[in-house]
């Protein structure tokens, strides 16, 4: 049995998980198109009402078409690399397309453009049904971030974007 290089260090709240993507901006979007996987580098915008919404706008008409009215998964990630804890954060729900004016008006206002320069045609939204998050380390590495360190430097980016919001 082969030994894994990494280990599972802990496994974040649904919570903490909520403030990680509420302080990112790139992630990934898995998505099938033609019964193939489909992994796409996305710019997104958390909105943190109600369950909580990955908003993604997008030129992108495969990833669209591929990922509209279908089950998906939204992941985003801090990997430090050696003597340091990576996290991750997936989230699965069922996305929807808009087009309308509204959408992509309103995607505009939060602050929100497509991965390339061209205007985004359309709005994915993915609801934060399911949600998972863990913190691993390399095994036998004793120069670890701890859980406790991890929680701290997400309510320092809480703060940091507490205090921008401030200054606006």
């Amino acid at each position: 049995m082969a030994v894994h290089p990494f280990g599972v260090d802990g496994t974040l709240t649904r919570a903490q998980c909520l403030r990680l993507l509420g302080q990112g901006r790139v992630g990934r979007v898995v998505a099938t198109a033609r019964a193939l996987p489909l992994v796409r580098p996305v710019v997104y915008i958390f909105d943190g009402d109600g369950a909580g919404d990955i908003v993604i706008a997008t030129d992108d008409g495969e990833l669209s078409d591929a990922a509209a009215d279908n089950v998906v998964a939204f992941e985003i990630d801090d990997v430090e690399g050696v003597g340091g804890t990576d996290w991750s954060v997936v989230v699965i729900g069922l996305a929807q397309r808009f087009t309308d004016m509204p959408a992509l008006s309103h995607a505009r206002a939060l602050g929100l453009a497509a991965f390339s320069q061209s205007d985004p045609l359309m709005v994915l939204r993915i609801p934060a049904s399911v949600v998972v998050g863990a913190t691993r380390r390399l095994v036998g590495d004793s120069h670890h971030r701890p859980d406790s360190q991890l929680a701290a430097e997400v309510e320092l980016g809480e703060q940091r974007e507490h205090d921008r919001g401030e200054q606006n």
